[in-house]
């Protein structure tokens, strides 16, 4: 039997293959997206990848990122991402796990952090700028947090506490809060950590003159 999450499981690479096929390039001539840093991905094991958004339920992110990672890294590695339970209502439900699409609920949080207790979590974070469709700079940094042995009691009250509030938050944790308490050492910037490396977003207006030096 699998040690992995029962909905990790339920994903189909042939099924996933055939939808990328189909949705791949009308997203990329709509959006005309260019993804970079794939390397910066490792070549095994898990990695968190993360965008910063605002647009509600219909983000076009993961169909934009999705394409390129299965191209850079092939169908057998899955790609899974999370979405509101409110998705996966109805018949559409069924058809998304098959794509590696996980809900983002209690269950799957908890199970998130006993898989982290005692690891590593590596966040990178990464911005551009950008003026009339063309990139003028591309800045990333990453962070490395050490996660302590977490019990499954401390799991349960951290949960009962920040719950539903964590289920949007990478990592399922708000630094500046509770989520502190997962870890016992941090190496990287607290900028780089809430998602975005802020510092060098801000050198590099300074450098096109959007911002006083």
């Amino acid at each position: 039997m699998s040690d992995e999450p029962a909905e990790m499981t339920k994903w189909d690479p042939g099924f996933t293959r055939q939808i990328t096929s189909w949705v791949g390039p009308v997203i990329k001539r709509y959006f005309r997206a260019e993804v970079r840093g794939m390397d910066s991905l490792p070549a095994a094991g898990g990695a968190l990848v993360v965008s910063n958004h605002s647009g509600g339920m219909l983000t076009p992110d993961v169909l934009v990122f999705a394409p390129q990672f299965y191209g850079h890294f092939g169908f057998d590695r899955p790609l899974y991402t999370l979405a509101h339970y409110g998705v996966f209502m109805g018949p559409l439900g069924d058809y998304l796990r098959k794509a590696g699409v996980i809900e983002a609920s209690r269950e799957n949080a908890a199970d998130h952090l006993r898989s982290f207790s005692g690891g590593v979590m590596t966040l990178h974070s990464a911005a551009a700028l950008a003026r009339d469709g063309q990139i003028l700079w591309v800045g990333s940094d990453f962070a490395r947090l050490h996660v302590r042995e977490l019990s499954d009691a401390f799991i349960q009250i951290y949960l009962d506490a920040e719950w539903p509030a964590v289920s949007q938050c990478v990592g399922v944790f708000r630094i500046e809060g509770p989520g502190a308490q997962l870890f016992d050492g941090i190496m990287g910037d607290q900028f780089t950590v809430l998602g975005m490396p802020l510092l060098q977003v801000l050198d590099a207006l300074r450098e096109e003159g959007a911002l006083l030096s």
